[in-house]
């Protein structure tokens, strides 16, 4: 099918510029401009000053004027009034406020409830008490009479009195302050005095809500509705029913991210809350997001029952729809198809439909209402279709999204872009059955089409990556990689990145036959690969609020010209959709240039007040700056695993080589496994066997490529995905091993660690940022060391999970994590690990939290910041290891209560200015419990996000004799000037070689024992 980009119908009356959409900003409204001066019109109930100005004539309703009041701070109108000539009969008043023009455009902003006479001074008027569809805020609209004219206002309900003093104004009885009859008449809520400054940031929360969460940047859209929720409760208090329109976007965005738990909580509040809502199109959506929550955790037909309710909900609220929607398939099953060339296909005449469209629109009216229900429909078809082609029923997807993209074209609009993303579904529908085609088609045209809809957006980029991935399987390599290149450019406009999935298809041409490259197409391909999400980098982006906390203006001032950015291009968008005047386009396009030149400076100073801020947010690098902060004698390996197939790229002495990998993300899950068992003692104690020829394999798959230039090479920084996180490097065998017949034999064989130094970074900018942003500590201090740990009783051990217990409205029982935490045995050996670190390093016992000493306030308010290598030994617990653990901890050696447990957030809280963190205790790499598995998404991602440059952790369960051992020699070697790779390696590789020597048992020579530890970060030497 041929899509064209034509608007539709337009939509009748500038009435309509300011409706306020149920879903926080998707339907039309006036684009924000500085307030303009006008004539004064009193004070909002909360105080403000109020102006109004004429903005126009309004022939639809034959109004002779129409003004546009502001109040206080707020940068949108909060009202409006209309003058018509002629006063109308009192008896035609009410008639006026029922029904017609401006009751339509009255509806299409505000649910209201019946009409009530009054009088306003000496005149008539008839009131309508109303709720705004987006919150719920008083609102209210009134008609009236003044000399010789006639009157039509509606407004927030804080500025009634500036509508009464408008009204006067225009009426010819001088401006005067508003008397608040209007308020007063209605009485109750509408009496409140709210600032307008705070609906209009109310509004604005909403809509960059919305932004973000269509372009499917659901962290940030989680920060909009969250600060939304959090305003609408200071102003209308903590239980009233109509938060629950931030409420259920808030649980949405959050469920999104796959933090199902949390989401049920708000979902769970929602419901409860639903009942008192008043408007219909609020209970509706409560339904259509609780189904897609639904969805998101796979139970399909959950969601479509949920579904089903939904849709009924939107024909309650706009009764006219559904057969609106039945006329519209009568009039396309009469119209006939027209055949027409795209791209070499035959389709239907999509011209004939939108001919269809105008018919009925001219024959039907179209309320706001009816608008803002089918759009609530179109989404419920597109996630029909999702759900459809996740169940591989492609016709039924494309016949759902082809529904949606019916019912928008048919009523005249698509916000957001949902008709393309329909569009869209209805392509990888046609891809699934190999109608390549037709999936050309519907992605080109997709992607062309929220390109425009939605600049720069993920979405868009993403599917102009699909479109390219069905252009190479038809045998069109140029055409492909004209596609592939516009997405990415798209894409790296505002960093976004995609799944894997979406970009290997990219790599995939240029790589081309031989699987090798180098040069200007490996460069690109590890540009390209820097698009692919990874949960560990997006995990840092959510912790940079709690590292930053609410002191630093500077950062916070980015912050909020981000979200001023978002809200320009949306009001752009906006104004755009309903046919602005090229001024006003303008206009807007000024501000949004200032704004960027405001952003750019305020980014540059971030950068040089916090130049590690930046690590948390961006997760792109080019392979030019990888080469860029290479030192002498380094290289720098990336292993990108997908679902079918992989790719690997080396950089060193200034070029990158890119080959193909011999693995899928499923092979490397299974082999990591079956390595990782031998981690794990059996039934007697004893550790299996590592399984050295496996280990064989899989350094020919991920490095046998590339071996031989590995020679020269002294160190290697390493970033990977998936299962590859939790398997250290230093274990693959370079060449084919001996046989295992006796433990010491572990030591003829050629691990990788005998050839390289190695770390670790979560993601390419990781390192270029740490090398080029974080500067050596200032901290005054060496060192200061945390250890011990003592066996808890059981009663203290229900206390101290009490703690742990996630606040999720769950009943779960969490004995057996108390039955787990008591039996923890003791660290004989942590608090002497610490105590000879501490001599080592020259810092005494005074740089000691030994036992009891050891707490979280201890760590919390000790002033890490003043310490240059920062030393834990004691135990550390992950989410998968206690069921009631919402996160990971570290147990204290004060265990009681709270101060047992240090938290991942409390972690990230700290102000640190580290060199080095060292986490000698059991899983510290490990993850988080919410990310997949992803190592450094738990304690190390905490650190790091604190303030730390490098980090020691450790991949399994560590013994706790050779892990003293080993921290003490490495801490002394560091605080003699050794790089931190470097000793780590030196003092692994000398527990390997001296086991089953001198008093060191032959047991050592097994990985388990010399291999658990890896860093992390850029490799700098501590300050000494």
């Amino acid at each position: 099918m041929k899509h064209h980009r034509a608007g539709g119908r337009a939509l009748t009356l500038a009435m309509l510029a300011m409706i306020g959409a149920a879903d926080g900003g998707w339907a039309q409204q006036t684009p924000a401009a500085p307030q303009p001066a006008g004539a004064p019109a009193g004070q909002s109930r909360a105080g403000e000053a109020c102006t109004y100005k004429a903005v126009g004539v309004d022939q639809a309703l034959a109004a002779r004027g129409a003004y546009d009041i502001f109040c206080g701070k707020a940068l949108d109108p909060v009202a409006r009034v209309f003058q018509l000539d002629g006063a109308q009969p009192v008896a035609n008043l009410g008639g006026l406020a029922a029904t017609g023009p401006w009751r339509s455009y009255l509806d299409g902003r505000a649910h209201c409830n019946n009409p009530t006479s009054t009088t306003l001074g000496s005149n008539p008027a008839v009131l309508l008490p109303c709720a705004r569809r987006s919150g719920g805020v008083p609102y209210v609209g009134v008609v009236t009479i003044r000399g010789n004219f006639t009157f039509l206002g509606d407004g927030l309900s804080t500025a009634a009195p500036a509508i009464e003093a408008t009204i006067s104004a225009l009426g010819g009885a001088g401006a005067g302050a508003g008397r608040g009859s209007i308020t007063d008449s209605l009485g109750g809520r509408f009496t409140t005095g709210f600032g307008s400054g705070d609906i209009d940031r109310y509004q604005s929360l909403m809509r960059v809500g919305a932004r973000h969460n269509v372009e499917e940047d659901y962290q940030q859209a989680e920060r909009a509705y969250r600060d939304a929720l959090a305003l609408h409760q200071r102003l209308f208090g903590r239980d009233n029913p109509d938060q629950v329109d931030a409420l259920v976007h808030l649980a949405l965005n959050i469920s999104n991210q796959g933090r199902f738990n949390e989401a049920a909580e708000l979902y769970r509040r929602a419901g409860a809350l639903v009942a008192g809502v008043q408007e219909p199109l609020v209970k509706a959506r409560v339904r259509q997001y609780t189904a897609q929550n639904l969805a998101n955790q796979g139970k399909r037909s959950d969601a479509r029952t949920m579904l089903d309710e939904a849709e009924e909900l939107y024909f309650v609220s706009a009764p006219d729809l559904r057969p609106f929607m039945a006329r519209q398939a009568t009039r396309q099953n009469q119209i006939p198809a027209y055949g027409f060339g795209v791209r070499g296909q035959q389709f239907s005449d999509p011209r004939g439909k939108r001919g269809m469209g105008q018919d009925l629109a001219s024959a039907v009216t179209i309320s706001p209402a009816m608008q803002l229900a089918a759009q609530g429909v179109a989404e419920i078809y597109r996630t029909r279709a999702l759900l459809a082609l996740a169940d591989k029923q492609p016709a039924q997807s494309r016949e759902y999204a082809m529904r949606a993209v019916t019912l928008l074209e048919g009523i005249g609009i698509d916000p957001g872009g949902i008709r393309w993303r329909a569009i869209r579904i209805a392509g990888l529908s046609a891809a699934s059955t190999k109608d390549l085609g037709t999936a050309g088609a519907d992605l080109g045209d997709s992607a062309r089409g929220l390109s425009e809809a939605l600049p720069q957006s993920q979405p868009a980029g993403k599917t102009f990556l699909e479109s390219g991935d069905i252009q190479l399987q038809r045998g069109n390599s140029t055409a492909a990689l004209s596609e592939f290149r516009r997405g990415a450019q798209i894409l790296r406009a505002r960093r976004n990145t995609v799944p894997g999935d979406a970009v290997l298809p990219y790599l995939d041409v240029l790589a081309g036959r031989s699987g090798v490259s180098e040069g200007a197409t490996a460069a690109e391909m590890f540009d390209a690969a820097q698009l692919i999400s990874t949960g560990v980098t997006a995990a840092y982006v959510a912790q940079a609020a709690v590292r930053l906390g609410d002191g630093n203006q500077k950062v916070r001032e980015l912050q909020d010209l981000e979200t001023r950015l978002t809200d320009l291009y949306q009001r752009r968008d906006i104004a755009a959709n309903r046919g602005a005047e090229l001024a006003t386009l303008q206009t807007i396009d000024a501000q949004i240039t200032d704004a960027n030149q405001r952003r750019d400076a305020a980014e540059q100073e971030v950068r040089r007040i916090l130049p590690n801020y930046f690590q948390l947010i961006e997760g792109q690098a080019a392979a030019k700056d990888i080469i860029g902060v290479l030192r002498p004698g380094e290289g720098f390996l990336q292993i990108v695993l997908g679902p079918k197939r992989s790719y690997g790229f080396l950089a060193r002495d200034g070029r990158v080589t890119a080959y193909r990998v011999a693995l899928t993300l499923d092979d490397a899950a299974d082999m990591v496994a079956k390595l990782r068992a031998a981690f794990m003692p059996d039934g007697r104690g004893e550790l299996p066997a590592y399984d050295v020829a496996l280990a064989h394999d899989l350094y020919k798959r991920l490095l046998g490529p590339v071996d031989g230039q590995l020679k020269g090479l002294n160190d290697l920084v390493i970033a990977t995905n998936g299962a590859l996180q939790s398997l250290p490097f230093a274990l693959l065998v370079r060449t084919a091993p001996p046989p295992i017949a006796d433990v010491t034999d572990y030591k003829k064989v050629a691990w990788l660690a005998k050839s390289l130094a190695m770390s670790y970074v979560p993601a390419p900018q990781s390192l270029v940022l740490l090398r080029r942003a974080a500067a050596q500590s200032r901290a005054p201090n060496r060192y200061i060391g945390f250890g011990g740990f003592a066996p808890l009783p059981m009663a203290t051990a229900a206390r101290v999970v009490q703690v742990t217990r996630p606040n999720d409205g769950t009943t779960q029982s969490c004995d057996r994590d108390a039955r787990e935490l008591a039996s923890l045995p003791s660290l004989p050996l942590a608090e002497g690990e610490v105590t000879l670190a501490a001599r080592q390093l020259g810092s005494g016992t005074a740089a000691t939290r030994l036992g009891t000493a050891f707490s979280r306030s201890a760590v919390t308010r000790g002033g890490l910041d003043q310490y240059r290598v920062v030393h834990f030994a004691a135990h550390a617990l992950l989410p998968t290891e206690l069921r009631c653990l919402r996160q990971p901890v570290i147990l204290t050696g004060q265990g009681n209560g709270a101060e047992a447990l240090l938290t991942a957030a409390d972690v990230a809280a700290l102000r640190l200015d580290a060199d080095l963190v060292v986490l000698s205790a059991c899983n510290t790499a490990g993850p988080d419990g919410r990310s997949a598995g992803e190592a450094f998404s738990g304690l190390a991602r905490s650190f790091f996000t604190a303030g730390t440059r490098g980090l020691m952790a450790s991949h399994w369960n560590v013994a706790d004799e050779t892990t003293t051992l080993m921290m003490v020699n490495v801490l002394a070697a560091i605080g003699k000037g050794g790089n931190p790779a470097h000793v780590l390696r030196e003092t692994q590789l000398d527990l390997l070689s001296g086991a089953g020597t001198g008093q060191d048992p032959a047991r050592w020579a097994h990985p388990f024992y010399w291999a658990p530890f890896v860093f992390a970060g850029s490799g700098t030497r501590t300050g000494t």
